[in-house]
């Protein structure tokens, strides 16, 4: 069955962009930088899965990297059901951190997904800190540590970080405190003993315009059926040639988030070979998100559901080891 879709929107309609809002040490140093997801005619984005695919595409196939975040890394917002791990592997550990907000028990599942991550070299953050049983004991394995200080009174929060500070882990998490507007909170919160500071008193969310995402779906759908119909490379290349602006942004992708081990990637054959099957497929499935609307269509809830199980059944076939999926085919 062959997945049809209509072409993406125009560039004009509803053009969305990335904010981004520093974070900063005692002395004002920038240590990095969160991204939000804009839209340009109603504002901040709803559905979260959008926002991550929207963030974690743009950064890296649209915008330039240097430009974006002179070199600090990028926080960027998770929660346990709107992740997808496989999707996170395919951008640099150094430059990205996964921040959650958790607002449950989570999963073991999800535990488990986060220490993968952990052993991949990403540093994990955790968001609106209020010690629940499970925000302590995600303690152990949390790089950084974030506390609202604007909705939680200062007597709650000073208390979480004292709570923070008195627990014996393997290492200590930065604490960050955010929402930061004034500056007698951010005396106070330096005070308390955080090690890090983000709000409106030092920047509003700033907008920073890119070129425009206009990826034809149309193209999207086609390569990922190439891909589920495990066709050879020179299908995918063909069809990949047909499309200007999406191999600009594949090889964009792959300069930019330091997969290229210093060689400088100029064919769309190197890239597939480079890239491979699975994850070519992960970051077409995360660009089908990022080029849609406002909301998510559930045709691209059924292209995602169709990859993902694609990708378990290979994953069970007997035949995996004569069939690598890191290499396309010829």
């Amino acid at each position: 069955m062959s997945l049809n879709s209509q072409n993406a929107l125009s560039p004009e309609d509803n053009q969305e962009l990335v904010a981004r809002q520093a974070i900063l040490g005692r002395q004002d140093e920038i240590i990095g930088y969160e991204l939000f997801a804009r839209n340009e005619s109603s504002g901040p984005l709803e559905d979260p899965f959008l926002c991550s695919a929207r963030v974690l595409i743009k950064t890296f196939s649209v915008y330039n990297l240097e430009s974006l975040l002179g070199g600090k890394p990028a926080f960027i917002n998770f929660t346990n059901s709107n992740f997808d791990e496989k999707s996170l592997e395919l951008f640099p550990a150094r430059q990205v951190i996964p921040e959650f907000t958790i607002t449950e028990a989570p999963s073991r599942e999800f535990l488990g997904h986060l220490l993968h991550l952990q052993k991949l070299g990403f540093r994990l953050a955790l968001d609106r800190f209020e010690a629940s049983p499970w925000h302590l004991a995600l303690l152990k394995i949390a790089d950084f540590i974030k506390i609202d200080c604007f909705s939680n009174a200062p007597e709650q929060w000073e208390a979480w970080i004292k709570q923070i500070k008195n627990c014996k882990l393997p290492r200590q998490p930065a604490i960050v405190a955010t929402r930061v507007e004034t500056a007698v909170l951010a005396r106070r919160c330096f005070e308390a003993g955080v090690d890090y500071s983000q709000g409106f008193y030092y920047m509003e969310p700033e907008i920073v315009k890119g070129k425009t995402l206009t990826s034809n779906q149309h193209t999207i759908f086609n390569l990922l059926n190439l891909l589920l119909e495990e066709n050879p490379v020179s299908d995918i290349e063909e069809a990949f040639r047909r499309d200007p602006g999406l191999s600009y942004q594949l090889l964009r992708y792959l300069n930019s988030a330091g997969m290229t081990r210093g060689q400088e990637i100029e064919s769309i054959r190197q890239a597939l070979i480079l890239l491979g099957r699975q994850p070519l497929q992960r970051w077409l499935t995360l660009l089908l998100f990022a080029s849609q609307g406002t909301q998510k269509s559930s045709i691209l809830v059924m292209a995602a559901t169709r990859a993902k199980f694609a990708e378990i059944l290979r994953e069970k076939s007997p035949v995996l080891d004569d069939q690598p999926a890191s290499q396309p085919s010829s």
